[in-house]
């Protein structure tokens, strides 16, 4: 998949385990982060670099576990 930010590339067993989720509308999504939500020190360690966050979710659920598999961003 890819997004105005950013790749984003599944291997098989990411995506055979986000097929096996209870629903069927799954949503991959990258966005520029909200710099005011970071802490200092984390905007200091940012500099003026950007930051992106990255999420996907099954229905209403977030996937943070991606069942042994790899993302690669």
């Amino acid at each position: 998949m890819t997004t105005p930010i950013a790749g984003i590339a599944f291997d098989s067993t990411v995506l055979n385990f986000i097929s096996g989720q209870d629903s069927d509308n799954v949503t991959i999504m990258a966005r520029a982060a909200d710099m005011s939500a970071l802490s200092d020190a984390q905007r200091k360690a940012v500099g003026s670099r950007p930051v992106y966050t990255f999420s996907v979710t099954s229905g209403t659920e977030t996937i943070s576990n991606f069942g042994g598999g790899t993302a690669t961003i």
